[in-house]
């Protein structure tokens, strides 16, 4: 398997759903929100722009308290500057930037995200941590 292009195809498809969650166009249903939980690590952690740590089950209900919260169409998500950083034993280190607009108001946060190598989940892939920083 091409995992450099499988990495890319992940969060490309995991920021797809946020902007589809985010805006309501996904009904709200477990079925619909198992794109998100079922593919986070039970170790995995989100290191936000503040620097704090936070849990998968953390992670889980933030996400998913956050249903609904822009309006279609205020909130886009673009991935630029992909960057497959290493591979080694499963493990795939990736950087990219991920411009957020927001009722008008452009974000870059600069993201360096571990996955994992896991058969039988949506690309092959499982998310085991995620480091956000925004750009000012």
């Amino acid at each position: 398997m091409d995992y450099k292009n499988a990495c890319e195809k992940e969060v490309k498809d995991m920021h797809h759903f946020f902007t589809e969650w985010y805006t309501g166009v996904l009904p709200d249903n477990d079925e619909n929100f198992a794109r998100f939980y079922t593919v986070m690590n039970e170790r995995v952690g989100f290191v936000g722009t503040q620097g704090a740590v936070i849990s998968k089950s953390e992670l889980i209900d933030w996400i998913k308290d956050a249903y609904g919260s822009h309006k279609k169409g205020a909130f886009e998500i673009e991935i630029k500057n992909f960057q497959y950083l290493a591979g080694h034993g499963g493990l795939h280190v990736l950087g990219y930037s991920e411009w957020q607009r927001i009722a008008g108001k452009q974000i870059i946060l600069e993201t360096t995200t571990v996955l994992k190598e896991l058969i039988n989940q949506y690309n092959q892939l499982e998310w085991l941590r995620i480091h956000v920083t925004e750009k000012k």
